[in-house]
């Protein structure tokens, strides 16, 4: 028998290789086969990195935020020195100051030489009337004379016949006297017909010196080197805003690269934001063995790494492609692995850190290659029933209505409060809270709010029409300035303000102005400027449509009164805020934007004239408004929405492509929706249930 010496040696160097390589090469083999088919599918938090660029070269005045910070979507991340845009609005603002200046010198002193003119044309005309009434008595004179003339003659020719005068009795001086007389007639006549033609070109020419036509073409230079002037302006303004460097999205700081006092080049980047407005995606990462195992609806669970809790959701989106998948979701960060990216939506949105890691699970996965994909044999495969373009009932939650009543009549998405903000026609009841200054809110899904939001510093509005985004997370709001059902047209009707976003969930209004009422104190010229020249165009009055502008103010829609060749008509408001810091229209700040036709059916297939009753822009840079029935509004409810894809008016008009109709509502909110590629539209049904709907954008 072989010595125990002998059988460790052996052990040793023959055994002992072999059994450490075979162990080793066991386990090369299990952690492939971790990081392959068994392995756990790894995901992270979806968030897409902006890098913040200056659009024009300057110094940087302010930066105001810092690395980690949260930011919301349009918020203010650094400012640009505007010093030197500034000087240059200031010289065009003085120059236009002085032009007006000079245009109201000249129109004084043509308002003095024209009264001197008047003057000396009514001493023409009373020279000339004079004149004519001389004449006119000269030749009656005249006249008489010849008829006495005539008259003697006839005796003399008689007496003749009865021989008791000679024939030259009768015919000496008489004849003579006879025959200047005739002379003396005849020409009077054509001088009293002359001097009335004169009489008539004087009045006609006094006439035309008091028309207020007369100094159009005196003063029309001045108008056109201000609308010059105010022009360059408008583009200063633009280059001002492009000084304010806004958050791209919702999201967080990760890096500051510029600091206060320093120069940012043309397309510098500031700052980086990594956005996280996604707070229901995250990214699966499937290896390439298991890359066609998932479908659209697979059922979902994900577990954060470290962490006990758990969150459903389902697949949304697949990648078209088998690519390397990024570091996040590798098990060795040093090891490529190929496979397919699955976007899941969670079913509850919840508080997510872009990048952050999470283990997902997916349930009934199918194999590839077989058939009938997640389905149970047997069974047919759902799919979820698509909402998108359905008009939906918008119920009320039961303390709402219990507190108002609640007509949408505008509405618009703010960021910072991840809702919809929604606008009445009224709100609370006749007997309390009758007109209360609330604005409504609504997530994403549809689901409204039980509470309204106060607003503080305005008493009361009613009738509110129109809401659009102002700078800092605040709200333009406007009522319809129209009159009510009894004719009425009290200032809770005109209300045109700013709203200010506090601390929780509340806005403030510093002020408001009562737009009506300024319209009554405008010219006539400006009235027909605005297309309210026509007869009563005032009193016709009707607001529902507000926007803002990309290029600056806002952009007003009217219901009633249409041009006169029935199209709605526009409006733009070039400085909102100077118009509530000052409380006064300025010559020149609000015009007529551009006029667009549009119509509705009704269910009847009855046609009728429509006005604008809602308007926003798409970030394709398109135009989409909603219309309703402008003639016969209180007897149909027909409405429609229209696009224009490149809104620039052409001789004032804009063309616009039907989208869709309604025969049985009016759409009077119209909002970009949060999700990608949709917008949202809610229908006033006056007391009944309102509806809503999200569309897809329009193709260009």
């Amino acid at each position: 028998m072989p010595s125990a010496r002998r059988i460790g040696r052996t052990l040793r160097t023959r055994v002992a290789p072999w059994t450490v390589w075979l162990l080793t090469m066991g386990a090369a083999g299990w952690l492939w086969y971790d990081n392959t088919s068994n392995a756990p599918v790894m995901g992270y938090a979806k968030g897409v990195e902006y890098k913040v660029a200056a659009s024009r070269a300057g110094r940087i005045e302010s930066i105001s935020v810092e690395v980690g910070q949260e930011v919301q979507s349009g918020q203010v991340l650094a400012v640009l020195d505007g010093r030197e845009l500034d000087g240059q609005v200031a010289v065009l603002e003085a120059e236009v100051a002085r032009t007006r200046a000079r245009r109201k010198a000249a129109a004084a002193q043509a308002v003095l030489d024209r009264a001197t003119l008047v003057e000396r044309m009514d001493e023409a005309v009373a020279t000339a009337e004079r004149d004519l009434v001389r004449a006119k008595q000269r030749k009656r004179v005249r006249g008489a004379q010849l008829k006495a003339l005539r008259a003697r003659r006839k005796q003399l020719d008689k007496l003749l016949s009865d021989k008791l005068v000679t024939r030259d009795r009768r015919d000496g001086d008489l004849a003579v006297e006879l025959a200047g007389a005739r002379e003396e007639v005849g020409a009077a006549r054509p001088e009293v017909a002359l001097l009335e033609t004169q009489l008539g070109a004087v009045k006609k020419r006094r006439a035309s010196l008091v028309s207020a036509d007369s100094d159009k073409a005196l003063l029309a230079p001045f108008d056109a080197e201000i609308k010059v002037l105010q022009r360059r302006i408008d583009g200063l303004m633009t280059e001002r805003r492009r000084l304010l460097i806004r958050a791209p999205a919702t999201g967080r700081i990760a890096q500051v690269m510029l600091r206060r006092g320093e120069v940012a080049a043309l397309g510098m980047p500031l700052v980086t934001v990594v956005g996280d407005d996604k707070k229901d995606r995250i990214v699966a990462c499937l290896d390439e063995a298991r890359a066609l195992s998932v479908q659209l609806g697979t059922a979902v669970e994900v577990k954060p790494r470290g962490a006990r809790a758990t969150f459903k959701g389902r697949v949304v989106a697949l990648s078209p492609r088998v690519g390397a998948l990024p570091v996040q979701c590798r098990h060795d960060p040093r090891v490529e692995v190929w496979g397919r990216e699955v976007m899941v939506a969670l079913d509850t949105p919840t508080d997510l850190v872009a990048g952050q890691r999470f283990v997902v699970a997916f349930k009934d996965l199918k194999q590839p290659g077989a058939e009938g994909g997640s389905a149970r044999a047997g069974q047919p495969k759902r799919k979820a029933p698509s909402k998108l373009g359905v008009v939906r009932p918008l119920p009320l939650p039961e303390r709402l209505k219990r507190m108002t009543r609640f007509e949408a009549s505008g509405i618009t998405w703010v960021p910072s409060l991840d809702r919809y903000v929604i606008v009445s026609d009224d709100t609370g009841f006749k007997k309390s809270n009758d007109a209360a200054p609330w604005v409504f809110t609504m997530d994403r899904h549809g689901a409204l709010d039980p509470e309204p939001l106060a607003v503080t510093g305005v008493p009361e509005w009613s009738d509110l029409e129109g809401v659009a985004p102002a700078d800092g997370g605040g709200l333009w709001v406007i009522a319809s300035n129209s009159a009510s059902s009894k004719g009425r047209r009290p200032k809770k009707r005109q209300v045109f303000t700013r709203l200010i976003p506090e601390s929780g969930r509340a806005f403030s209004s510093t002020r408001a102005v009562y737009l009506f009422k300024l319209l009554q104190k405008a010219s006539p010229d400006t009235l027909a400027e605005l297309g309210l020249g026509l007869t009563g165009g005032l009193n016709r009055l009707n607001i529902e449509g507000l926007a803002a502008y990309p290029r600056g103010g806002l952009l007003i829609g009217l219901k009633a009164p249409l041009d006169d060749k029935g199209r709605a008509l526009i409006w733009h408001l070039r400085y909102p805020q100077r118009l509530l810091d000052t409380g006064s229209l300025a010559a020149g700040e609000l015009t007529r934007w551009a006029s667009v036709g549009a119509s509705c059916s009704d269910a009847k297939g009855t046609s009728h004239s429509a006005g604008i009753a809602e308007l926003v822009f798409l970030p394709d840079g398109g135009l989409v408004f909603a219309a309703t029935t402008s003639d016969g509004a209180k007897r149909s409810k027909a409405g429609a929405l229209y696009y224009v894809r490149d809104p620039q008016p052409r001789q004032g008009v804009l063309s616009a492509r039907k989208l869709r109709a309604f025969p049985k509502l009016k759409p009077e909110g119209l909002a970009v929706s949060p999700i990608a590629g949709r917008m949202t539209v809610v229908f006033d049904l006056g007391q009944k249930e309102p509806k809503w709907a999200e569309l897809p954008w329009p193709r260009r």
